[in-house]
């Protein structure tokens, strides 16, 4: 397991910049507005989340829009997760979990499944 680190922190801050400068955030966003209206109760999976950012952003739309939301992320890496766990510090509808998406057995149903640039 790799430890948390000013490289790993580097790494993450430089995918969060790629998603934001190459469109990925507005790909999202589009997806989402047609998916969550104001007053829906939705939940929502992020596998192989990374720092977070795409479950932060959604989180901004539902706040905007007055959704509610419960969003798992998943990532298998622990200090990937302790740095989103930090950014996110403000974001009580996002919930962190470790685990390996092949593996992973969700205990419910969710009602969007979101992989993001997992192959990167």
């Amino acid at each position: 397991p790799q430890p948390v680190s000013a490289e790993l922190e580097r790494d993450l801050r430089n995918l969060r910049q790629l998603n934001r400068y190459f469109g990925s955030y507005g790909v999202v966003l589009r997806f989402m507005r047609r998916w969550i209206k104001p007053g829906d109760r939705v939940r929502i999976v992020d596998l192989a989340t990374g720092s977070g950012d795409i479950p932060r952003l959604i989180v901004d739309l539902a706040r905007k829009i007055g959704a509610k939301l419960q969003i798992d992320a998943l990532d298998q890496q622990a200090a990937t997760l302790e740095i989103a766990g930090k950014l996110s510090a403000a974001y009580p509808e996002i919930s962190y979990v470790e685990a390996n998406i092949l593996e992973w057995q969700p205990a419910e149903p969710y009602d969007i499944v979101l992989c993001s640039l997992a192959l990167h």
